[in-house]
């Protein structure tokens, strides 16, 4: 988290994966919000990844395992399985591909 992302990205994913969140004391997510300067920007991500690293586990597993679950139910209805497309598609598909390879 530290060095990679900015506070107000940070606060952004806290806000849009509430699994990350509940992993996160309400005292920390509140630092993250309302820090406005440097000094108070680092003592925010302090708490937040103090905050994070002794969540117990008996939380953080359960609330990681439905975030992953989560993106990955989200990005497979962006790519369709290839048995799930019309045959005309694999066909052309692999026509190109015999093309590509000459």
């Amino acid at each position: 988290m530290c060095g990679f992302r900015r506070i107000d990205e940070i606060a952004v994913l806290l806000k849009k994966h509430p699994e990350f969140a509940a992993c996160v004391g309400d005292e920390a997510k509140l630092k993250v919000f309302m820090c406005h300067d440097e000094a108070t920007q680092k003592g925010a991500l302090r708490a937040l990844f103090s905050s994070f690293m002794s969540c117990p586990p008996d939380v953080s597993k359960p609330e990681l395992a439905k975030i992953v679950w989560r993106i990955q139910d989200e990005q497979s209805g962006l790519h369709p399985h290839p048995h799930d497309e019309p045959p005309w598609e694999r066909k052309c598909a692999r026509a190109i591909l015999r093309m590509a390879q000459q």
